[in-house]
């Protein structure tokens, strides 16, 4: 998250903390300030498995998703 999106979601934490800014619109700020996720090609994904020695079993358990 850059400083700028940091700063911004630290204000509007303020802001719904004081009562001014609702949960909904939190919840708006919250969605644009996740951290962007990054696509692994399934080669990519095998190289890190194999690297860390894992299992597929095992690996697929450390992020919750089936083989």
């Amino acid at each position: 998250m850059s400083d700028i999106l940091k700063s911004v979601h630290r204000t509007a934490k303020g802001l719904k903390k004081s009562g001014v800014m609702d949960k909904t619109t939190m919840r708006k700020f919250d969605v644009l300030c996740l951290t962007n996720v990054h696509e692994f090609t399934p080669d990519q994904v095998r190289n890190l498995r194999l690297k860390n020695n894992l299992s597929q079993p095992v690996f697929t358990q450390y992020f919750n998703v089936s083989e």
